[in-house]
C-alpha cells in the first residue's frame, strides 16, 4: 500500500479562498479554457461540504502559513462504457513558490493512497497544450501511462 504522505489533509471548511487563490494561480499555467469563478467555487464547495452526498470532488491540500502551497483534486467517475469507477485527478498544482520541494509527489502519493483507500484506480490528466515535460517525467516515475489524448480545436472561441 502506498503510505500517505503526512503532510496532505483533505480540504475542509475555511479552506475555500486559499485554494480558490491557487487554483486562479494554477490557470496561469494549466488552463485549457477561460477560468470560471464560479464553477470553481461550485466544485471546492461540493469537495468541503459534508452533506453533499457522493460521488463528489475531494481536494487533498498541503497547508502553508498563509497560503495553500499545492492541492491534488480528485472525482470519481466512469468511462462512457463501464460502471466500473475511477478517480479521475483533475487538478495537480505545486504553487511556484513551492516548487522545490516535494509536494507535487506528496500530492500524487497521496491521490495513490486515496485510490487504494476507496479500492479505485487513478488517472491522471495532463491536459495543456503547452509545458507537459515536469509533470509527464513525474508521473511516469510514479504511474503507468496508459494511452494519451489529442485535441482539435477547429471552430473554438
Amino acid at each position: 500500500m502506498t503510505p500517505r504522505p503526512t503532510d496532505v489533509t483533505l480540504a475542509r471548511a475555511g479552506d475555500e479562498e486559499l485554494l480558490f487563490a491557487l487554483i486562479c494561480a494554477s490557470d496561469e499555467e494549466w488552463s485549457l479554457g477561460e477560468r470560471d469563478a464560479n464553477k470553481i467555487r461550485g466544485v471546492v464547495w461540493e469537495a468541503i461540504n459534508p452533506n453533499i452526498p457522493q460521488p463528489k470532488p475531494i481536494f487533498g491540500v498541503i497547508a502553508g502559513t498563509s497560503i495553500i502551497e499545492g492541492a491534488v483534486g480528485l472525482y470519481p467517475t466512469e468511462p462512457w462504457n463501464s460502471s466500473r469507477t475511477y478517480l479521475r485527478a483533475f487538478f495537480h498544482f505545486a504553487h511556484p513558490m513551492h516548487r522545490k520541494s516535494t509536494h507535487g509527489v506528496h500530492l500524487m502519493q497521496f491521490a495513490k493512497w486515496f485510490g487504494e483507500i476507496a479500492r479505485q484506480p487513478v488517472v491522471f490528466e495532463l491536459l495543456h497544450p503547452i509545458e507537459l515535460e515536469a509533470k509527464e517525467r513525474m508521473y511516469g516515475r510514479h504511474a503507468k501511462k496508459i494511452g494519451a489524448l489529442y485535441i482539435h480545436e477547429g471552430m473554438v472561441e
